[in-house]
């Protein structure tokens, strides 16, 4: 994809000037004027009212930025509009894989690069479609990627699938019989790599055991757990390498070679404060998802 400058004029100077111009990359109103952004950009790519901006799934701390939904069926936006974005990043890659495993196989994944210029971004191997955008909401570039990234990680569902029951049941599932513990574990493959992973979190024998600070509030936790999901899922599928990794996980699950590490979550220890939520049990369910067994009992 070449590098585009994109033209200043358009949608509302207000929009993104302050995103710009903050040195602070979480404050609270650079994020609200990037999701004002966002829906701006929904609006003209899928009209008011099909689309829905950072979608809340129950299996995932955070999914695609839009879904929307076009006469071709269900898309997923993922948009990057900033300079502190990295499209192809440990995290980004991760969000992106754990999205496709969990949204319909038939869901369209999409990279938007919008309202500054990006000189052939990484990440784009794992998604189906590239779009780059003008502050006006008109579509610049549009480069379809193929269908690589899909058939690649729908080999993986079954696997991803079983690991999950496993994972948040307390024990394999029915269908599982010794499929999982086929070979080594594919985690313990990149031991270089076991760096990525936070402080309270460990690899041992080809698994991590996680155990998050003693004091913590449910919204401190779902973050704490969105980094580990994300660092899971790097080294459990290779992303380090990106697709390429990703297809050799999946060659060397469906050989028999190797199998999904069931990893610990230690949260007995956890003095967890109550939160104002719907749903509650969401941060150890987007855990087990990513693979990571919850384990109640207490930590000495």
């Amino acid at each position: 994809m070449r590098q585009i400058t994109l033209p200043r004029e358009g949608l509302d100077p207000g929009i993104l000037e302050p995103i710009e111009r903050q040195t602070e990359p979480f404050s609270y109103s650079r994020i609200m004027h990037r999701r004002q952004y966002v829906r701006a950009l929904a609006d003209a790519g899928f009209g008011p009212g099909n689309y829905v901006t950072y979608p809340d799934h129950p299996l995932l701390v955070r999914g695609p930025d839009v879904l929307g939904r076009l006469e071709s069926g269900l898309v997923a936006w993922f948009v990057y509009s900033s300079r502190s974005a990295n499209p192809g990043g440990r995290r980004e890659s991760a969000r992106i894989l754990l999205s496709r495993l969990a949204l319909p196989r038939e869901t369209r994944f999409v990279m938007v690069l919008a309202g500054r210029e990006y000189p052939a971004p990484g990440g784009l191997e794992l998604v189906d479609e590239a779009q780059v955008w003008d502050l006006r909401g008109r579509m610049l570039e549009r480069t379809d990627l193929g269908s690589e990234a899909a058939t690649v990680t729908s080999e993986l569902r079954r696997y991803q699938t079983d690991r999950f029951a496993e994972a948040w049941a307390g024990e394999p599932a029915p269908s599982l019989g010794d499929r999982q513990r086929r070979g080594q574990p594919t985690f313990g493959l990149r031991p270089q790599e076991f760096g990525a992973l936070p402080k309270w979190a460990q690899a041992e024998e080809g698994r991590i055991v996680a155990t998050p600070a003693a004091q913590v509030s449910q919204s401190r936790l779902l973050p704490q757990i969105g980094t580990l999901a994300a660092t899971a899922a790097f080294l459990d599928f290779g992303l380090d390498v990106g697709l390429t990794g990703v297809r050799a996980t999946a060659e060397m699950l469906t050989a028999g070679s190797a199998h999904l590490a069931l990893h610990s979550l230690r949260v007995g220890h956890l003095a967890v404060k109550t939160a104002r939520t719907t749903d509650p049990l969401k941060a150890y369910r987007a855990a087990a998802f990513a693979g990571l067994e919850v384990d109640y009992q207490e930590v000495p």
